[in-house]
């Protein structure tokens, strides 16, 4: 919000926000109705591939963090 210069860039901001907000609302929300719906074979594929995915987030935030420290610096 600091770097906005003007009404313009900040209601953009804002609107992006909210429109983040309601995306990930939904994107929670409706799991918990449609896994009813699902094979439990298909629940654990889901499961496991989203731990796969939050595994390689962890290294790569690992990597980009040690990147960053003198050790690797050239």
């Amino acid at each position: 919000m600091n770097q906005a210069e003007d009404w313009p860039q900040r209601v953009a901001l804002l609107l992006s926000i909210v429109v983040v907000s309601f995306a990930s609302y939904l994107i929670l929300r409706l799991p918990a109705h449609g896994a009813r719906w699902l094979n439990p074979l298909a629940i654990k594929l889901i499961t496991r591939l989203m731990g796969l995915l939050l595994a390689a987030i962890a290294v790569q935030f690992a990597l980009n963090g040690l990147k960053q420290t003198a050790l690797f610096q050239k």
